[in-house]
C-alpha cells in the first residue's frame, strides 16, 4: 500500500522479477531504462547480458512488473575498495 500525493491510499499490484528468471524481456528492460536515463541502450544491453551469461554474481537485473508492463528496473552490482 502507497499513498498518492494528495494523501489517499494507492494500491499498486506488482511482482518484483529477475532478469535471470524472465531473460525475454531483457530489450524491454534495457530500452525502459535508456528512456528514463538517457544512457546508451547498448550499454544497458551489455550489462544484462553479464548477468544472464552468469559468469559471476553481479550484475544482477531486477523488475518490478505490473502485468506484463515494467513499471521499474534495478540492478545490483559490487564495486572493489578504491583507496584515494
Amino acid at each position: 500500500m502507497f499513498y498518492g500525493n494528495n494523501g489517499t491510499k494507492v494500491k499498486m499490484n506488482y511482482e518484483i522479477i529477475r532478469l535471470t528468471d524472465r531473460p525475454e524481456i531483457k530489450k524491454q528492460a534495457a530500452q525502459w531504462f535508456h528512456e528514463k536515463w538517457g544512457i546508451p541502450l547498448e550499454a544497458y544491453t551489455e550489462s544484462m547480458e553479464e548477468c544472464l551469461v552468469q559468469r559471476s554474481p553481479v550484475p544482477q537485473w531486477y523488475m518490478a512488473m505490473e502485468k506484463d508492463r515494467i513499471i521499474a528496473v534495478g540492478s545490483w552490482y559490487l564495486f572493489p575498495s578504491v583507496s584515494l
